[in-house]
């Protein structure tokens, strides 16, 4: 019973750790400027064409 146990726990600290990791980066892209990571997005801004 208790292996079980520890191993569920073992699972969910996995878990938070990555979590922890990731809101670590994301808090240091908002400190350094780029709030919303567009410098690591593939995400392209194109001018407007208005056709009329």
């Amino acid at each position: 019973m208790k292996a079980h146990f520890t191993k569920l726990l073992s699972a969910w600290k996995g878990e938070l750790t990555v979590n922890v990791d990731r809101t670590v980066d994301q808090m240091k892209d908002e400190a350094s400027g780029d709030p919303v990571g567009l410098e690591k997005s593939s995400l392209q801004l194109k001018p407007r064409t208005d056709t009329g």
